[in-house]
């Protein structure tokens, strides 16, 4: 996750993954599988919230994006998913759009999608298109998560 916490839909997004969607997920995922947050403002609960051993790591502010985005050298076997359960908030995500840049997929929310989302028609009766999964429930947001970080 990466999002500036003074933006209170990024703290809440932040909150929902550290106490809901990555406890689910850790028990699902692979052996060194890390839930990493990174956004500036980073509140100390935040930071607290941190376990290495168990796979939670918050970063808080950092000044390039691409130390996030990008994969560097032994992490090429892990697959990087941007995890952006947002609940409110209006207007084009930065945040996917960044990630899509460095050819990141997404797990996000409808909220989260909103202004970003193809649609278009096709002989079958159209087709929406979105760079990853979209989930408005816990459960399912996990789901799409899951079998995202097993496509190759």
């Amino acid at each position: 996750f990466c999002g500036g916490f003074k933006h209170a839909p990024n703290l809440d997004a932040a909150r929902i993954l550290i106490r809901f969607i990555w406890p689910k997920l850790h028990r699902r995922l692979s052996p060194g599988s890390a839930l990493h947050i990174y956004g500036a403002h980073c509140p100390s609960e935040l930071y607290q919230a941190s376990d290495p051993k168990g796979g939670l790591y918050v970063h808080g502010y950092t000044p390039n994006l691409e130390d996030v985005f990008v994969c560097q050298n032994d992490e090429k076997k892990h697959k990087r998913i941007l995890l952006a359960p947002l609940r409110y908030g209006a207007g084009i995500k930065g945040k996917i759009i960044n990630a899509w840049s460095f050819g990141m997929p997404v797990v996000t929310t409808p909220i989260g999608s909103e202004g970003i989302i193809v649609d278009y028609k096709s002989d079958d009766g159209g087709i929406s298109c979105f760079g990853g999964g979209i989930a408005s429930t816990l459960d399912d947001f996990c789901e799409e998560a899951v079998a995202l970080s097993m496509d190759s």
